[in-house]
């Protein structure tokens, strides 16, 4: 009966003192660790919880900023190793400030010294490059408690690329003016591109204004679910609609590409009125905001079909479109499956 009255004060000191923190503000000089949001922060249950491509798990003691047995890595003897990435999205973070911490290189071996280019950790939309073995940091502000952190390397020149050890602090906390602060300033960059002035859906467009109308609907009383909902709303309309007009545009470059390929005569020549009539289609469709992605993807290979069967059909033997080839000589076996020609050819 003692040690399970024991058991469950000891129980109760813990939550208390867990929950005495978590309300304390955050401070650079006194951070608190949220670290454990993080799954397997370092790699020692391999890729658990990680997303990663083109990195491999390595136990050896060669990386001198390694914690515990695992680090990842990517090594080539000579050149640049190129790409590869390890990420992972944290979900219900509390609203602040944080600092994101990694140990981590971009290491060139026959020039220690050299500053490389390709390789960062991330949060976010924020980064911070990797040069030599140590310890990076980037900080960041998350309001909807969702943030994708992780280590990148895009095109990375150095030789040994590795890190290990992620860590989280929370440097800051955020009163409901800077909130709102940062709920203004985001519908400001969104209102700011013209998004939604771009040819969209009608989906789009109207889920991007509802999200926006109800992100300028928060207010000092507004709670912190609140601020975070609506900002993972406004996240999300703005996401499909950037994706919308970015199809609608990919169709009409493709119409525009087509008619300076097949030139402003196209219409008097061979198939010229069928190569019109796709044209048309595709810019009606262009113009359309009730059109499917699978609408608008569909009609930039139609029209790249009816634009390949117009050259064809107008192709001129040495002009460059189609070469024209002449047989000289022919030898066939009887029953045989395949020719053999000697042959010359004009044209490109």
């Amino acid at each position: 009966m003692k040690k399970i009255l024991l058991t469950n004060i000891l129980t109760l000191i813990v939550l208390y003192t867990q929950a005495s923190n978590s309300s304390q503000p955050a401070t650079e000089e006194n951070p608190i660790d949220r670290t454990s949001y993080i799954v397997n922060p370092s790699f020692e249950d391999n890729m658990n919880g990680w997303e990663s491509e083109l990195l491999d798990t390595q136990t050896n003691t060669s990386f001198t900023k390694k914690a515990g047995d695992v680090y990842l890595e990517k090594w080539t003897g000579s050149g640049a190793v190129g790409d590869g990435y390890a990420k992972q999205t944290i979900t219900n973070l509390p609203v602040g400030i944080y600092q994101l911490t990694a140990s981590a290189q971009n290491y060139t071996e026959s020039s220690t010294s050299k500053k490389n280019t390709g390789a960062y950790i991330f949060a976010g939309e924020k980064k911070e490059t990797i040069y030599t073995p140590n310890d990076y940091s980037v900080t960041f502000t998350n309001i909807t408690g969702d943030v994708e952190i992780g280590f990148i390397a895009d095109k990375a020149t150095g030789n040994w690329i590795a890190v290990d050890n992620f860590r989280l602090y929370q440097i800051g906390n955020l009163s409901t003016e800077e909130l709102l602060a940062e709920v203004k300033s985001m519908i400001e960059e969104i209102e700011g591109r013209n998004t939604a002035n771009s040819m969209m859906s009608n989906t789009a467009a109207n889920a991007l204004k509802d999200a926006l109308d109800n992100a300028k609907l928060l207010n000092t009383n507004s709670t912190e679910e609140e601020f975070q909902a609506a900002v993972k709303t406004l996240q999300s309309a703005d996401n499909a609609a950037l994706e919308s007009a970015e199809e609608y545009a990919a169709l009409l470059n493709k119409i525009k590409e087509t008619e300076a390929t097949v030139g402003e005569d196209y219409e008097t020549k061979e198939g010229g009125a069928t190569l019109k009539q796709e044209i048309d289609k595709a810019y009606e469709l262009a113009g359309n905001a009730d059109a499917t992605s699978a609408d608008l993807e569909s009609e930039i290979e139609i029209l790249e079909k009816a634009a390949l069967t117009f050259c064809i059909a107008n192709a001129t033997p040495g002009s460059g479109i189609a070469p024209k080839v002449t047989a000289t000589n022919q030898y066939v076996a009887t029953g045989a499956t395949e020719a053999l020609m000697r042959a010359t050819m004009t044209g490109s």
